[in-house]
């Protein structure tokens, strides 16, 4: 036998199909011992004996048996090497040896040798022109719930990210991709990084997240806002005035009302200015010019001056005849004369107002909305800074589902009603393969419903197998082509008994001498009158509700009927095929090619049953772990090997036969004396009784020519060799021959020879 590591991989795979049944795997490469190989099925490590027996080995291939069925996706079985790393032959350090052990044990070195080289190559390793990395692991504390990783710099082990936190990013591989997508163009572009980079406006919003739902609760005010987006940002970028005007809109009003009046005031504003200064002179001319004496006197003290007011009046009678037709507004602008410097300070502002009027008007009858827009005057701006997605989705038909929503919701409110039914909803979603299945088979469906009426009436114009169930007599009847039959039998049970007084009424009994209310199966009951069972032929029972007599009953008889219950059987055995089916008690029984499978375990040697009751009868004991057999009124141990293949001989062994084979490596034997030749007469019948030593040729064997032993090796003795060669003998040591004594006694030796000498 030689074992090439090269062409000797101990390893095998076999894939058995799903639903096959595989017993025997072939071991292709050499082994020793069964307990060198480890047979795995889908992964898992099995057990010799408990799972499966092996033959061949002791140096050459062999043949794992195993019963194994393939599972789901078919079931992979796996044979292993792994000889135990141990030496079982010790050599003397001299002399002749056994060279059958030794190539025993060499083949074993070798067998582990390549045991060691298949599991290395599964290991992990650097490869040949790898740089010198350390590949120990850190410390457990260190490596513990960590993955393995390998250093970015030197490239050796270390302890990597927690095995927590590759979970985690395991678990949000789709939200990962989803953010992929939304970065890389697949689904949006730079998505992330422009979130990223507006991320302080996005807490912003996040935390006005009620203000946002509130405008959405306005969209369309917000449509209309963004629609004058310049306008409001001119009324955002002067907010103090804004605010001003606020608690006199009214005013506003009015003003634009007489735009014209402004404007004609805007333009003279410095004449305006001076009438206000002189106010009181102006109320106090216009008093006196209602005194004749008054005004003359005024007139002429003013012409008299240098200066004249009259002048100065005169000069400008055109915008004073406009402030006197105005007279009323004049008065107006006087009592406001703190807001007509505010709106002459902010000149350019009102001239804006002025021709965004419109706009202004608007603004004023949502003013309301305005106070709320200005309290999420953030929000508007984040809106602005996307109306390009609003107008997206305004122009996008998106809008349909909205309006479509809008509109369900402020009408029929279809979708509310879903809403309030989701439960409902939510358990068709559930089911939704039972309800695709019968929208699928609706003609099937609406046939049946076609086919099956309940009703205390029978149906009118009924068609073949119309079914039919009787409320009034709660039956289940089917027709027939020309009436309606009991689907089943009409007796519930085995049998239904009515009994009757003739001439009395009872229930539906009406008394009748020839009438009798009953439910039977046609054909399937016996009517019996005074206790005598009548004939068929003597009463009419065909419809399955009553009974008619022949000859008519005299009252005060007894009538009885008995409905017998129908059913067939949809499944049994015939005596002939139960006999060929089963076996017959108390005689024997062929099984055949087939196999009886039964436990017959015990849990202790008392519990077996009596040996002589059940001569013959095998069982097996689970505490000793063996079988046993009933003989001659007791129960026999069977010889058995344990899992290791150990056998243990409680009493005497007798071996019958020509030949006893023994393949142990060591055979120890505890008596103190073996005897060969048992049971021979004389010394010639033991003639030719010994020792053989196979493979050497070697025997010790003994003679009865002479009553001696035969040694037909030299006999070595400590440090000497005693040969016979030519009928001499030659004694040796160190391989050099000492002394010699042949046939004749003639004595030769090596160096001399002392006479009287003491011998120690």
């Amino acid at each position: 036998m030689t074992i090439n590591i090269a062409d000797n991989s101990p390893r095998i795979s076999y894939a058995v199909a799903q639903g096959a049944t595989q017993t025997s795997f072939a071991v292709p490469f050499e082994f020793f011992d069964n307990a060198d190989l480890n047979v795995f099925v889908d992964g898992t490590l099995k057990t010799i004996t408990t799972h499966y027996t092996v033959s061949g080995g002791d140096g050459s291939t062999g043949t794992v048996t195993t019963t194994v069925v393939g599972a789901t996706g078919g079931s992979t079985v796996v044979i292993t090497r792994d000889i135990a790393l141990e030496r079982t032959t010790d050599f003397p350090v001299s002399g002749a040896f056994n060279i059958v052990a030794l190539n025993t044990e060499l083949y074993r070195i070798v067998g582990i040798a390549a045991d060691l080289e298949d599991k290395a190559s599964r290991a992990l390793q650097l490869t040949d022109f790898d740089a010198a990395v350390s590949l120990v692991l850190p410390v457990v504390d260190t490596r513990k719930g960590k993955t393995l990783a390998f250093n970015a710099s030197t490239g050796a082990v270390e302890a990597g990210p927690s095995i927590t936190d590759v979970q985690t990013v395991s678990a949000a591989s789709a939200d990962i991709a989803l953010l992929a997508d939304i970065q890389d163009g697949t689904t949006a572009t730079n998505a992330i990084t422009t979130a990223a980079s507006n991320n302080a406006n996005i807490s912003t919003v996040a935390g006005v997240s009620g203000n946002v739902t509130t405008v959405a609760g306005i969209s369309a005010n917000v449509t209309t806002v963004a629609g004058i987006a310049s306008n409001v940002t001119t009324v955002a970028g002067d907010t103090t005035h804004v605010q001003a005007l606020g608690p006199i809109s009214s005013n506003i009003t009015t003003v634009a009302g007489a735009v014209t009046n402004v404007n004609t005031v805007a333009t003279n504003i410095a004449s305006v200015n001076s009438v206000a200064t002189n106010i009181a002179s102006v109320v106090a001319v216009a008093s006196d010019l209602a005194e004749t004496v008054s005004e003359i006197e005024t007139v002429a003290n003013d012409l008299a001056e240098s200066t004249s007011e009259i002048d100065t009046v005169a000069t400008n009678i055109a915008n004073v005849n406009a402030v006197g037709n105005n007279i009323a507004n004049v008065n107006t602008v006087a009592s406001n004369n703190s807001n007509i410097n505010a709106v002459a300070a902010d000149a350019t502002d009102i001239g804006t107002v002025a021709t965004n009027i419109s706009n202004v008007n608007a603004v004023g009858g949502v003013s309301a909305n305005v106070t709320t827009v200005a309290g999420i005057a953030s929000d508007v701006t984040a809106v602005a800074n996307i109306q390009a997605n609003i107008s997206t989705i305004a122009a996008s038909a998106a809008t349909t589902n909205i309006n479509t929503v809008a509109t369900d919701i402020s009408g029929s409110n279809n979708i509310g009603a879903v809403a309030a039914a989701i439960t409902n909803v939510n358990n068709v979603g559930g089911s939704i393969s039972s309800v695709n299945t019968v929208a699928n088979n609706l003609t099937s469906v609406n046939a049946f419903g076609n086919q099956y009426v309940i009703s205390a009436n029978a149906p009118s114009s009924p068609s073949d197998g119309l079914l039919w169930f009787d409320t009034s007599s709660d039956t289940m009847k089917v027709y027939n082509g020309s009436s309606f039959q009991n689907a089943g039998s009409s007796v519930n049970g085995t049998t239904n008994r009515v009994n009757y007084v003739v001439g009395t009424n009872s229930g539906s009994y009406n008394g009748s001498t020839t009438v009798f209310p009953a439910t039977y199966d046609a054909g399937f009951l016996d009517v019996f009158l005074n206790g005598v069972r009548l004939d068929p032929a003597d009463f009419t029972a065909t419809n399955g509700t009553s009974v008619t007599l022949g000859s008519a009953a005299t009252s005060g008889d007894t009538l009885s009927v008995v409905g017998y219950g129908t059913f067939v059987l949809a499944d049994h055995y015939s005596k002939t095929q139960a006999d060929a089916r089963y076996a017959i008690l108390g005689a024997d029984v062929d099984f055949g090619s087939y196999k009886i499978k039964y436990s017959n375990v015990y849990s202790a040697i008392n519990d077996l049953p009596s040996a002589s009751t059940y001569h013959g009868m095998f069982a097996h004991v689970h505490a000793t772990g063996a079988g046993y057999f009933a003989h001659a009124g007791n129960w026999l141990k069977l010889v058995n090997e344990d899992t290791s293949g150990n056998v243990v001989i409680s009493g005497n062994l007798t071996v019958s036969g020509t030949t006893t084979t023994v393949n142990s490596t060591t055979l120890d034997v505890a008596d103190k004396n073996i005897t060969i030749a048992n049971g021979a007469a004389d010394a010639a019948a033991a003639d030719g009784a010994g020792l053989t030593v196979d493979g050497a040729s070697a025997t010790i064997l003994y003679t009865a020519s002479g009553d001696k032993w035969a040694f037909n090796k030299p006999i070595a003795l400590g440090g000497w060799t005693i040969t016979e060669t030519g009928g001499s003998l030659y004694f040796a040591t160190g391989g050099v021959n000492k002394m010699k004594l042949d046939a004749s006694g003639n004595l030769d030796v090596v160096g001399s020879v002392n006479s009287n000498a003491t011998i120690s």
